[in-house]
């Protein structure tokens, strides 16, 4: 019977001689045969069907099969010669080829197949064995402890967790499984808790053959736990054979003892915090909270607790500062303690947004893949670092390796809706945020895509049904903000008032940012309290600030995402680059220059190349830079050698309207701009009345 390469990577033994169809090596007792790429692939032919002639026809047509090659006899004569020499098969006493003269060739020596080098692996989620639902979490938490370990062993390709986890509580044949998600080998197991004992049970299965190729179990005292999780992984990688750096090993021999009640509260916040809900983070920041008051020096603690923190605060949940503030202090402190690739990741999703410095942001999820390449959620977050910086082809791009790196996380697959949203690819990123929802029918951000690419569709009635599901599942300000400005284009503007009263009266009894007051606010055409807004989100550090450049929440508003690192313009240059850039208008929806109103990626890369900073007078109101937040000096802009240079993220919108108090019209813009870890938010105006500055608040 033929044996198929194609059903896996297989290696093939025949006496003192093994070829590993995988790699494309033959190896004699181990050691590797130099042989030419022509001769292997003319061995790997007759060794699909043993006892079997193959004509040279079929040889002619699968060695040369464009037809290229002129002299096929003398190319498949030297191939075979090369062949007889490596293998020490002389033509006239062949052991193991023998020539079918004028017709072809026959494999005739013994031969057994045995399970090829498994170079990638997924981890099953471990079975709870107390029978006590109580207990999911630890066996979660093992899980995800176990996979981490190995995925940090750079010549290992391990399935993340979120994409594993789809399998829990799935009893379907391994190959299947292996199949679906294209690694060579499955890791199973149980685990049990006992008080402070663990016993952990798990194998490794050939992925392709189903064989089983390992398998022990382990009984240790909690408090060792962590030795565990790494001697289970070592076992591991000594069954695959995979070489170890000294990174990788150094990795290993990090473990140490932890206090067993910290740790289970640790594995309890993570439980909490995969939830990814409102009181998902409040549970997991709680226990995180309680684990490093039990163990201060427990890294991942602080890594945890600054997850659970940076999400709330993402979601509007709490004030800024114990959102955001508080995730980048605890990230820090995880660094200090042992630097890891998570801990670096959650510090950029803390700063970039708390502070709204991307670039340092940028710095930090670097540095994350760097200690592990293959941690989905750096380059997603690093993703989310390009996209708020207007890079938006560099953000697609790093989203699509996060999808290939944890095709099923929701929040992923759900991020690179957005990516293809941001690059104008508006039918894809439809296709990919259906996708998403196919996966779960109620996750939040797959129905924010969708109104947000329906929107800058035009698709009005569409965007606003996403919106309205986006609020059932979770009414948060954000919310209600797209769903109003929504409503607005559409001319619904009494509906549009109805979502502002009811966030006016939220905002008395909890937290509500400023931020989506005011895009509220200027969808309703009240310009100058969206303006006292916008400088309020920014003292307060509102977590949604950031999206004013990068999704366009200044609905409306002509949206500028520009300066990108390291480039200077002048005011002169960008003013004259600008006059073909296409805009909103103030009045909403109406295009100022010309061009597709609704082609918000067009105006993206247009605006890329310059700001618009025609004559005017600046002040700057506020300074984040954590040492100072007073108002300074105005500075005079009147061209020439004067005009302003912007270097680092800018974002930015222009409104024009009456000033009652100069009885003039007015062209105000508005700038956030973080560069060199120090953000601002600026107003300038036009110089209509030239010595009249904006006075803080409007």
């Amino acid at each position: 019977m033929a044996i198929a390469p194609s059903s896996g990577p297989l290696v093939l033994r025949f006496g003192a001689f093994e070829a590993d169809l995988h790699s494309g090596e033959l190896r004699k007792n181990g050691v590797r045969v130099r042989l030419p790429e022509q001769p292997f692939r003319l061995l790997t032919i007759l060794l699909e069907h043993p006892g079997e002639m193959v004509t040279r026809e079929d040889l002619q047509k699968r060695l040369w099969a464009d037809g290229t090659f002129v002299d096929f006899e003398q190319g498949l004569n030297a191939a075979v010669k090369r062949l007889r020499e490596a293998l020490e098969d002389p033509a006239e006493s062949p052991r193991l080829i023998e020539t079918v003269p004028r017709r072809g060739y026959r494999f005739i020596g013994p031969l057994e197949a045995r399970p090829g080098r498994i170079e990638s692996l997924a981890v099953l989620p471990l079975e709870n064995l107390s029978g006590d639902p109580e207990q999911e979490y630890f066996a979660d938490g093992m899980t995800e402890a176990l996979i981490s370990s190995l995925a940090r062993i750079g010549a290992l390709r391990v399935t993340s967790r979120t994409t594993a986890m789809h399998y829990k509580g799935v009893h379907r044949p391994l190959r299947e499984i292996a199949r679906e998600l294209h690694v060579d080998g499955i890791v199973e197991g149980t685990v049990l808790r006992s008080e402070d004992r663990v016993r952990i049970s798990a194998q490794l299965v050939d992925g392709h053959s189903d064989t089983h190729l390992w398998a022990e179990t382990y009984d240790r005292d909690l408090r060792d736990v962590l030795a565990l999780q790494s001697e289970v992984a070592q076992a591991i990688v000594r069954e695959v054979q995979v070489k170890l750096t000294p990174h990788d090993q150094a990795h290993f021999a990090r473990a140490r003892p932890v206090n067993s009640e910290a740790y289970v509260d640790y594995l309890k916040g993570r439980y909490y915090w995969n939830k990814r809900t409102a009181e998902g983070f409040v549970k997991g920041a709680q226990y995180f909270q309680r684990a490093i008051d039990k163990d201060p020096t427990y890294a991942p603690a602080y890594a945890g607790l600054s997850d659970c923190a940076g999400g709330a605060g993402f979601r509007g949940f709490v004030y800024p500062d114990a959102g955001c503030g508080r995730a980048k202090s605890a990230a820090r402190r995880a660094l200090e303690i042992d630097e890891t690739a998570e801990a670096h990741a959650s510090l950029a999703w803390a700063i970039m947004h708390y502070d709204f410095d991307f670039l340092a942001a940028e710095k930090e999820c670097q540095r994350a893949i760097e200690l592990n390449p293959r941690y989905a959620t750096a380059h997603q977050w690093l993703a989310e670092c390009l996209f708020g910086q207007g890079r938006f082809s560099e953000s697609l791009a790093e989203n699509e390796r996060a999808h290939e790196l944890d095709p099923l996380s929701l929040i992923i697959n759900a991020s690179y809706a957005s990516s293809l949203s941001g690059v104008g690819r508006y039918e894809d990123a439809i296709k990919q945020a259906r996708k998403t929802l196919e996966l779960d029918p109620n996750l939040l951000p797959g129905h924010e895509i969708l109104g947000q690419t329906y929107e800058a569709e035009g698709k009005l009635e569409e965007s606003i049904a996403e919106y309205r599901k986006a609020n059932e599942l979770e009414p948060t300000p954000s919310n209600f903000a797209m769903l109003a400005c929504a409503y607005a284009k559409a001319g619904r503007m009494a509906e549009t008032r109805k979502i502002l009263d009811k966030l006016t009266a939220i905002s008395a009894q909890r937290y509500v940012g400023a931020y989506p007051l005011a895009i509220v606010h200027l969808a309703l055409g009240e310009k100058e309290e969206a303006l006292r807004l916008l400088e309020q989100s920014f003292v307060e550090r509102d977590v949604l600030l950031h999206r004013c450049a990068a999704e366009g929440d200044l609905r409306g508003a002509r949206l500028e995402a520009n300066a990108p690192r390291g480039q200077r313009h002048r005011a002169g240059a960008a003013r004259r680059h600008h006059e073909a850039i296409p805009a909103f208008d103030i009045r909403g929806g109406v295009q100022a220059q010309g061009g597709n109103t609704h082609n918000r990626a067009h105006q993206r890369r247009a605006s890329h190349a310059g700001l618009h900073l025609p004559r005017h007078r600046r002040r700057v109101l506020r300074t984040c830079d954590g040492r100072n937040q007073s108002e300074q000096d105005e500075s005079d802009y009147e061209g020439g050698t004067n005009e302003p240079t912007i270097v680092g993220h800018t974002a930015s919108f222009s409104c024009g309207f009456q000033d009652p108090r100069r009885g003039c019209a007015l062209e105000v813009t508005a700038y956030l701009r973080a560069a060199g870890g120090t953000s601002q938010f600026i107003y300038v105006q036009r110089d209509l009345a030239p010595r009249t500055l904006i006075p803080q608040g409007g």
